[in-house]
């Protein structure tokens, strides 16, 4: 038998199925307790905040249910969910360790273990950052502990999600996170979260995994940190490159999104650059940053960015007239000039997702490896 708690009301079932992914639990009842269970949910409740459910020594906790009834089964919907402990309100109690694991199944291990390595650990701001590469189950489990302190829950997982992204846009890819484990009053509890889009949908493929550099090579807690300057200044952008990287996205939608992030980052990070390129190749000054000096003379001309988008193809094929046009179409949706369409938006979102992530990168002081760059062109150009 399992027990339901929720309020001050005890319920015994028969058996429960939890379905973790589509949030659901059925749980069978005695046909007798119908009508109890009919009026107790149904006209007197509705939906509870917390509901409990202890099967053979586990105990669940269940977070925003609504429920639904048929013969011999009662439906719990929940949006998230904690097993191992009962806690009413997680997101404010305390807790020292946190870590959330996402599956690599579909990563280049080699490349990625390569830059990263098995076991990565650095300490920043009085907490121990770790990354640790497991292959059974297959998947990355990345950990924060608060060393001798805790903090406040929703404030932990939001530096555990801050550091998710900073791993995920060095190895190139983000993975679906497949839940948290959390460390409360020296007991670990698993917590599936209702996370914002940007973490919770999944990502395009962009050929590879565009792993760029070594990360075990760096001074991992200075990167770091200059990361958080990096991302408090730009804090929109790099939310709009995760919902433009979504693969549920339209690729028009994603290649325009993509074109005023590289604007965005551009006159955020580096406007007193622009504006001396503004007066060097055009000649005027007190000009505003129009989009085809910028990615002409910021972007384009660059080193790497340069092999990425080579001179001759973006002359050959118009590439700044027709991403100006791609932008203003869908910016304004009006004038509908020479842009790119279908499979074209596909691969110019590959190469400059690319483009913005080496910019990145550099403004990190991050040595990136040219090969690295070559292999990702190559992989991007077998596309076309």
């Amino acid at each position: 038998m399992t027990l339901l708690e929720f309020n001050t009301e005890k319920i015994l079932v028969k058996k429960t199925i939890i379905d973790i992914r589509n949030k659901t639990v059925m749980a069978k009842i005695n046909p007798k307790e119908k009508d109890y269970i009919c009026v107790l949910l149904f006209w007197n409740l509705k939906s509870v905040d917390n509901l409990f459910i202890t099967d053979d020594n586990t105990v669940y906790t269940l977070f925003n249910c609504r429920f639904g009834l048929s013969e011999s089964n009662l439906y719990i919907y929940f949006d998230t969910l904690l097993i191992g402990a009962k806690i009413p309100d997680l997101l404010n109690s305390k807790c020292s360790e946190i870590s959330l694991s996402f599956d690599h199944t579909k990563i280049n291990m080699v490349d990625v273990e390569e830059s990263l390595g098995k076991e990565l650990n650095f300490k920043h701001n009085a907490k121990e950052y770790k990354i640790n590469l497991n292959f059974n189950p297959r998947e990355y489990e990345l950990t924060i502990i608060y060393n001798n302190r805790q903090m406040i829950v929703k404030n932990l997982i939001h530096r555990l999600l801050e550091f998710y992204t900073f791993i995920s846009f060095s190895i190139g890819q983000y993975y679906l996170i497949n839940y948290l484990k959390l460390k409360v009053n020296d007991k670990e509890i698993k917590y599936y979260p209702n996370l914002n889009n940007k973490f919770n949908v999944k990502k395009k493929d962009s050929f590879t995994n565009q792993v760029l550099f070594k990360l075990k090579k760096t001074n991992v807690s200075i990167l770091y940190s200059k990361w958080l300057i990096i991302r408090k200044q730009t804090h929109a952008i790099f939310d709009l490159y995760l919902l433009a990287s979504a693969d549920c996205q339209f690729e028009d939608i994603s290649l325009s999104f993509m074109i005023n992030i590289l604007e965005g980052y551009s006159k955020v990070m580096h406007m007193k650059e622009l504006m001396q390129l503004i007066i060097y190749n055009t000649k005027k000054n007190n000009s505003r940053p129009e989009l085809n000096v910028i990615l002409e003379y910021f972007y384009f001309q660059k080193k790497y960015s340069n092999l990425i988008l080579t001179k001759i193809e973006r002359k050959k094929y118009k590439t700044n007239s027709k991403l100006v046009n791609h932008r203003n179409y869908f910016d304004h949706l009006d004038e509908e000039k020479d842009r790119y369409y279908g499979h074209d938006c596909v691969i110019m979102f590959a190469k400059l997702n690319l483009i913005f992530r080496v910019q990145v990168l550099q403004d990190l002081n991050v040595n990136i490896d040219i090969d690295k760059i070559k292999e990702n062109i190559e992989k991007i150009n077998k596309k076309l």
